[in-house]
C-alpha cells in the first residue's frame, strides 16, 4: 500500500516534530551539564579560597592536572557526543523541512516567501553552553594557583624586583 500525499505530509510533519523535540532534549542536556559543572567548579573555587589552605607545588600540579583531565573528558568526550547527536538531529530536521518545502519560495502560493529562511545550517546551540564549562575551569584553576606556595613566592619575587 502506497500512502497518498496527505499521508506522506503527515508522516513528514510527525518526523519533523520528533526531530525538534530531540534537539530540544539534547540541547537541554548540554546546557544542564555545563551549568551544573560551572556551579560545582565555582563552589569548589569558593571553598578553596575561603579555606585558607596553601598548596605545595606538587599538590598544585596534581589538582590542576585532575581538573584539566576532568574538563577534557567532560568537554571532548561526553559533551562532544551530545553535540554530535544534536547536529545529527538538526541535519535531519533540515532535510525534512526541505522535503516539506518550508525553505522554498512560493510553497504557499505565487509570490509567497519561504516559511523558513534559507541561511546557515550549522548547529550553534551547544557552543554557548560550552563557554560556561570553560569559564568554570579557568576560575577554578585561578583559585588553585592563587592558593599555591610557588605562585605566591613568584608573585612576591616579581613585586620585589619591580620595587613595590
Amino acid at each position: 500500500m502506497i500512502p497518498g500525499n496527505s499521508e506522506k505530509v503527515s508522516i513528514l510533519v510527525s518526523a519533523l516534530e520528533a526531530r525538534y523535540r530531540a534537539q530540544e532534549v539534547a540541547g537541554g542536556r548540554v546546557q544542564a551539564v555545563c551549568a551544573g559543572a560551572l556551579a560545582l567548579l565555582l563552589a569548589a573555587a569558593a571553598a578553596l579560597t575561603l579555606s585558607g589552605r596553601i598548596f605545595a607545588p606538587d599538590e598544585t600540579a596534581a589538582v590542576c592536572a585532575a581538573a584539566l583531565i576532568g574538563w577534557i573528558v567532560l568537554r571532548f568526550v561526553f559533551l562532544a557526543d551530545l553535540a554530535r547527536g544534536l547536529t545529527v538531529q538538526h541535519k535531519a530536521a533540515i532535510g525534512l523541512e526541505e522535503r516539506l518545502g518550508l525553505r522554498a519560495d512560493g510553497r504557499f502560493g505565487a509570490g509567497t516567501a519561504a516559511v523558513l529562511p534559507d541561511g546557515p545550517r550549522k548547529v550553534t546551540g551547544a557552543r554557548p553552553a560550552f563557554a560556561l564549562l570553560d569559564v568554570g575551569l579557568v576560575l577554578f584553576l585561578a583559585a588553585v594557583l592563587f592558593r599555591s606556595d610557588l605562585v605566591r613566592a613568584a608573585a612576591v619575587h616579581g613585586l620585589r624586583m619591580a620595587g613595590l
